[in-house]
């Protein structure tokens, strides 16, 4: 075998051996860009094969003459292709995605100009997708919001899947029919806290390599087995201005309110250090001067929990109120429908809009309105869950369809959950 001007000459069947087989088969040397490299180092014209040469033309098969560039060529493009696919299967999943990167928030604007209209804002660890990346603004929807934002509030790709495990909340995901939660990472060793259904969603406390610490309620913290939940990271997402006007709204309403209330509870005991009579006038004005909604006769309760139509105003109203505030935050007590609650916070809050007192805490509202089975609650009744010593230590509301909605943790905030996220103990019905 002969190498001169790129070209190898194959002289026998021996040389086609060595370069791998017969190349008609689509250039199937089995010869890498390293070797054919080896080949062309032994010069131009130098023999490498046996001798009694025997030159075939390109049209032969035992024997044939191939461009060494064009092989090359061949096998380098195949590599690309290779290494182009590996790259692809390792694509990060924040390659198409922004998240902000500032002290508080930063701007969405409707065009790419910083005097345009500002749509909505991105608080700081929120993200979007992009939608174009130019060289200074950047494209994303967020929510309901689509506009632009300066590249420089914003982080991509691997740094934005690094920043997103600082200011994320890692959620798990229950992928299985009934999973038990458990106090300690063991199956043998320990006990079951509460069961969790599936398609359910808990912040992830710790990770170990079998076990995931979760929390479940602001009062439940324990250990389910890994291979059954799903984990992601989740972000927030953008506010659109119309969005933040309902929020503050919400605050000054709950504000006036909440000075209402105020004002009329300090004219109520003014009055009553006077005299009883008086203080009987001054709780008919207190009542006439009341913003709040007073509470209206329900209707029986119905026993059929999955439908909602059956339900009456006062229930829906009282349903309908609550499910504003979903997403707001948890602050443990905390009142604030808007700026922070903790479960008993929100549950009578929800209710004293509605002219209706409840006890502070969820051991105490047990003991407000009636107590009834939990297989015939009602949208508007609370639902009450115990910790693992048995005591009550969580209050939800009722709102219908096989669902509650109630203050969680400070991760999660205000959400809506399957009644059965955790084993309910008890259910009191506040309307009737």
């Amino acid at each position: 075998m002969k190498i001169f001007n790129n070209f190898v000459t194959i002289n026998t069947e021996e040389d086609v051996r060595i370069l791998g087989g017969c190349t008609m088969n689509k250039l199937a040397l089995g010869l890498t860009t390293t070797a054919l490299t080896a080949i062309l180092a032994l010069g131009a014209g130098q023999e490498v094969g046996a001798a009694n040469t025997v030159s075939y033309d390109s049209t032969a098969v035992a024997g044939v003459s191939v461009s060494i560039d064009t092989f090359v060529a061949s096998q380098e493009e195949k590599e690309a292709e290779v290494t182009e696919k590996k790259v692809e299967t390792k694509k990060s999943p924040y390659a198409n995605i922004a998240i902000a990167k500032v002290d508080n928030s930063v701007n969405i604007r409707k065009k790419a100009d910083e005097s345009s209209e500002v749509v909505g804002k991105l608080y700081k660890g929120a993200a979007g997708t992009v939608v174009k990346k130019g060289k200074v603004w950047t494209k994303i929807k967020s929510g309901s919001v689509t506009g632009y934002v300066k590249n420089t509030y914003l982080v991509y790709g691997s740094a934005a899947e690094k920043y997103a495990n600082q200011v994320g909340t890692k959620i798990a995901t229950v992928n299985t029919t009934t999973l038990k939660v458990r106090n300690k990472r063991s199956i043998s060793k320990s006990e079951v806290v509460t069961l969790v259904p599936i398609e359910e969603k808990f912040e992830v406390l710790k990770e170990y390599d079998k076990w995931v610490r979760i929390q479940v309620d602001e009062d439940v913290k324990g250990y389910v087995a890994k291979e059954f939940v799903d984990i992601e990271i989740e972000l927030d997402e953008a506010v659109s201005i119309e969005e933040e006007q309902r929020r503050q709204q919400q605050e000054q309403e709950e504000q006036q309110e909440a000075n209402t209330n105020s004002s009329s509870n300090s004219s109520s005991n003014s009055s009553s250090s006077n005299s009883s009579s008086s203080s009987s006038n001054s709780n008919s004005s207190s009542n006439s001067g009341n913003s709040n909604k007073p509470s209206t006769p329900a209707k029986k309760p119905s026993t059929n929990v999955s439908a909602p139509t059956n339900t009456s105003a006062t229930r829906q109203e009282v349903v309908n109120y609550a499910l504003q505030f979903v997403g707001n935050p948890y602050k443990y007590g905390g009142t604030s429908l808007t700026n922070g609650t903790d479960c008993s916070g929100f549950t009578m809050s929800v209710y004293a809009h509605f002219g209706i007192s409840l006890n502070r805490t969820s051991r105490d509202q047990v003991k407000n309105g009636t107590n009834i089975p939990v297989s015939q609650v009602q949208p508007g009744d609370l639902v009450f869950y115990t910790k693992s010593n048995g005591v009550i230590g969580h209050v939800a509301l009722y709102i219908g369809n096989g669902q509650v909605v109630h203050a969680s943790t400070e991760k999660t905030g205000i959400k809506i959950s399957n009644m059965y996220y955790r084993t309910p103990y008890k259910a009191t019905s506040i309307l009737d």
